[in-house]
């Protein structure tokens, strides 16, 4: 489970799922606005100008120059007007970030830039797409005032759009407020900057990027107005391939770097201004010679640089410490030889084996770095607590081993939970995938699987699971263990039971967390231990035992019964947890817990959902939880009591026609069509209505809500009244879902007094209307009940 599931399924807790399309009456809520709510779901680290990155790369001065008067002449209209993407490729270390950063910033200036997303691997709020067009939304609101109310009414709308598909938060977030606002004559800074994007792990998000990019400057070239993207990614298969198709091609300006002059120019200029800097700034200063260094190693730099600003950066760094004497540092930098054959990387290689070389302590040092590199999440553990407790060193310990690696790695403190922590920055992502390349970093490489096991062993032995990101942390790392042999993780896997995990407080009130718990444990029989599969069952026996405790405390109620027995599952998961909350007799604001997931049936989840159905009905594991005959008749007359009277229709619906004699006239969601439908006065109207456009009517497939229509109820009192439309998906999906479970809890149901009474008086709510084949079969089942009932009768007298 990703980081962005799990604030999905928080936003999900608190959202409000009752929509009410009778514009008659209001219902007041105290939900927060859609700003508010789209400032949780955003990556603010993305921005250009975040303060939450570490030393933001920008170009040099007096460096790019020709490039930056492009990419403004660009911007401003004055080359290639019909160009609407200009793709910024090259390999690593070229300085595409630093060239994105800078346009950000000088269109910033001059109110030119509308948004701006930076991709990082090592970011896990901006190494994916699912929190980009939100990040994007939420500047396009800062940055275009009027199209914010229309930002807030998509999410009025829908409370959940941002778990739609990319298009469709696109063309919901973005494109339709600017082509509104466009419409309005509203000024619009024109340009958006997506950096990194081959960043993005998910590769074929790389292309849907590509495609919402096409597609929103397309819309808004037909609106009228200029929308531009300046993209930055390395050239990679997938990003290549999608820029060479016919429609991309078109509007796209492609330049890269590091295939001109221009490149080694700018480098030596880099180079020039760093030495002069430390020949400046230095403490040695006075016993460095004016005609240091000369043309030729700045020659030699240039022609090893290979257009990479990367390398150009690390020698500067490496050359100034202060520690050391420039002289001799740079002397070492231009005696290393390049033995490398076919490797693209192997100056800047060569480089990092020097530096590293120069490490007094290398082991303990690449020890450190590896518990970076396994590290589960930038907002989790406190990194600095276990390297003290694993490796006993504290920060001023840590300050001097990583002395020699202060040109590409950075130890600072910083204020976190009340005391003074601190944290490792690498300066240059290209140092990880360097280490973690054995091919490349040969002695020195870094495997991370013994610093996975240091990590989780760590947060086991010191119970320090409170947050449901860190069972999500521990059911990856479990994944990534599957070749571990380590004796001391068997010893910690012996002693610690994560069963105990799903009966937590702390756990069980936050977010499902039962479905990672089962995963996690399920991990352990495909280790490598000799007696794994032993201490995969005894683990499970553990969490079982577990199982049964949150049952009786969280899900005694009847109507849970057909959800533990039924594994179904949909895409739609936030709707239909939605319903099945108005089904269980809660809506509104209040919150259940809900550790077993019960409620949000993601496809995931699917053989989580199938573990618990045979759970509850194996009577030698659920003991007096299983699901017998008499719970099914409780489940039975609690889903009747819901079809006869549901929680929030009915007060609706009073609500509704004690406002019967309010006109509707003049209602913009009411069609000409609608507004004049005859209906028999008193009667039942099956409608559909539009969840997207908000349009009472039936949609066509032209509808962009097509796919999303939900049945809607019409009423009308008398001849005179007008037409009152009652709408709320979650309700309609709560009623459809009762009556789908009736017939399988009937089917087995035991005696009850209540249950037969209930099936002989029963009157279904008018809802029932709109669901006519499933109420039928309802009504049949009910029927066999009290027929198997009556012949059970019979066959008691006749005994």
């Amino acid at each position: 489970m990703s980081a962005t599931r799990l604030q999905d399924v928080r936003f999900f807790e608190g959202a409000r799922n009752v929509f009410i399309a009778n514009s008659a009456f209001h219902v007041e809520t105290t939900k927060p606005s859609g700003f508010d709510v789209l400032k949780h779901i955003i990556a603010p680290s993305a921005f250009h100008n975040s303060g939450e990155c570490y030393d933001l790369p920008r170009c040099h001065p007096r460096t790019r120059e020709a490039l930056l008067r492009t990419l403004m002449s660009w911007v401003c209209e004055g080359l290639d007007r019909k160009a609407f993407v200009f793709w910024l490729n090259g390999s690593v270390g070229v300085g595409k970030s630093a060239i994105g950063r800078t346009i950000a910033e000088m269109c910033e200036r001059e109110r030119l830039l509308l948004s701006s997303f930076f991709f990082s691997r090592s970011d896990p709020t901006r190494n994916n797409a699912k929190l980009f067009v939100t990040t994007l939304a939420y500047q396009v609101a800062l940055a275009v005032p009027p199209a914010r109310r229309l930002i807030e009414q998509a999410f009025e709308d829908d409370p959940v759009i941002h778990t739609r598909s990319l298009e469709a938060q696109m063309m919901k977030l973005v494109i339709e407020p600017l082509k509104q606002a466009a419409a309005a004559r509203i000024y619009i800074p024109p340009l958006i900057v997506v950096d990194g994007l081959d960043e993005c792990v998910d590769r074929s998000m790389q292309c849907k990027i590509l495609d919402i990019v096409h597609r929103a400057s397309i819309s808004l070239a037909a609106a009228g107005r200029r929308l531009i993207f300046l993209v930055g990614s390395r050239p990679e298969q997938e990003i290549s391939l999608r820029f060479d198709s016919a429609s991309l091609q078109d509007i796209t300006i492609c330049y890269t770097l590091g295939d001109s002059d221009d490149s080694d120019h700018d480098i030596r200029r880099f180079l020039d201004d760093g030495f002069s800097e430390i020949k400046k700034s230095h403490p040695l200063k006075s016993s460095l010679p004016s005609s240091w260094p000369n043309s030729d190693n700045i020659n030699e730099l240039v022609w090893r640089a290979s257009g990479q600003f990367l390398y150009a950066h690390i020698v500067i760094d490496y050359t100034r410490n202060i520690r050391h004497r420039p002289i001799d540092r740079l002397s070492e930098v231009l005696a290393l030889f390049v033995k490398q054959a076919n490797n693209p990387f192997k100056d800047l290689d060569v480089l990092y084996t020097h530096i590293l070389s120069s490490v007094e302590n290398v082991d303990r040092v690449l020890e450190i770095l590896g518990l970076h590199f396994a590290k589960f999440t930038s907002k989790g553990f406190a990194f600095s607590d276990i390297v003290h407790d694993r490796l006993g060193l504290d920060y001023e310990d840590v300050k001097l081993l990583f002395g020699d690696l202060s040109s590409v790695v950075d130890v600072v403190t910083t204020p976190e939970r009340g005391s003074y922590t601190w944290k490792m920055n690498l300066q240059h992502a290209s140092l990880e995938e360097f280490l973690t390349n054995q091919h490349r970093s040969r002695q020195f490489f870094v495997n991370v699987e013994p610093s996975v096991v240091e990590w989780v062993s760590w947060v086991l032995q010191n119970d320090l699971v409170d947050h449901p990101q860190h069972v999500d942390d521990l059911e990856l790392a479990f994944r990534r263990l599957k070749s571990c042999k380590s004796q001391e993780f068997h010893n910690v896997l012996r002693d610690y039971h994560l069963g105990f995990l799903l009966s937590k407080p702390s756990l069980q009130a936050c977010a499902p967390i039962g479905d990672l718990v089962y995963f996690t444990i399920a991990q352990i029989q495909m280790m490598a231990f000799k007696d794994s599969q032993l201490l995969y069952e005894s683990q499970l026996r553990v969490f079982e035992s577990q199982v049964q405790l949150v049952l009786g405390k969280l899900y005694s109620q009847p109507a849970y019964t057909p959800l533990l027995l039924n594994d179904f599952t949909t895409t739609a998961y936030d709707s239909t947890g939605a319903a099945l909350c108005y089904m269980l007799g809660v809506g509104g604001t209040e919150i259940l817990p809900d550790p077993l997931g019960l409620r949000l049936r993601w496809a995931e989840s699917q053989q989580w959902l199938s573990f618990l159905s045979a759970f509850v009905c194996d009577p030698k594991r659920s003991l007096q939880f299983r699901v017998n005959a008499d719970r099914l008749a409780d489940a039975a007359l609690a889903l009747i009591q819901i079809l006869s009277h549901p929680v929030s229709p009915t007060g609706l619906i009073a609500r509704t026609l004690a406002d019967c004699k309010k006109s509707l006239r003049n209602r913009a969601w009411i069609t000409h069509r609608v507004r004049h439908t005859r209906l028999a006065p008193g009667k039942w109207f099956k409608w559909r209505f539009c969840d997207l456009c908000w349009k009472a009517r039936t949609p066509k497939a032209g509808c962009h809500g097509y796919h999303e229509a939900v049945p809607t109820l019409a009423y009308r009192a008398s001849p005179r009244s007008p037409l009152i439309i009652l709408h709320s998906s979650s309700e309609l999906l709560a009623y459809r879902l009762a009556l789908t479970f009736l017939s399988d809890m009937l089917a087995e149901a035991s005696r009850s007094t209540e249950l037969i009474e209930c099936c002989r008086e029963c009157v279904f709510h008018p809802t029932s209307i709109l669901f006519p084949r499933k109420a039928k079969i309802a009504r049949r089942a009910m029927l066999k009940y009290l027929e198997r009932m009556e012949a059970e009768e019979r066959g008691w007298w006749l005994d």
